[in-house]
């Protein structure tokens, strides 16, 4: 918790924000490949694969809430500014990339 009240800025938020979606997709890509794998999850087909990585795109950005909370209640204002400015970044591309605007 130190290193967070030394690194209270714009840059950390950054960071954290634009990395834990990212590490967020990567596992959720990995559960839902487990979860084909295994029978619990139908085959990928050509209409399904750009809606499920719609899907998992955006509950990966939804991980920044938990970090968002997370900071929140430790007043680390710098940081949770960064996280939502790269929330917001990445819920712009979000909507770019699948054409949604």
């Amino acid at each position: 918790m130190n290193f967070f009240r030394q690194n209270n800025n714009l840059l950390m938020g950054i960071l954290l924000g634009a990395t834990i979606p990212v590490i967020g997709y990567v596992g959720i890509e990995l559960l839902f490949e487990s979860l084909t794998e295994i029978g619990f999850m139908d085959e990928l087909t050509e209409s399904t694969v750009t809606k499920r990585k719609r899907t998992m795109a955006l509950i990966a950005l939804c991980f920044n809430i938990l970090t968002v909370q997370f900071f929140k209640g430790r007043q680390f204002n710098r940081i949770l500014n960064g996280i939502v400015s790269a929330t917001l970044l990445y819920a712009v591309a979000w909507l770019l990339i699948f054409k949604i605007l």
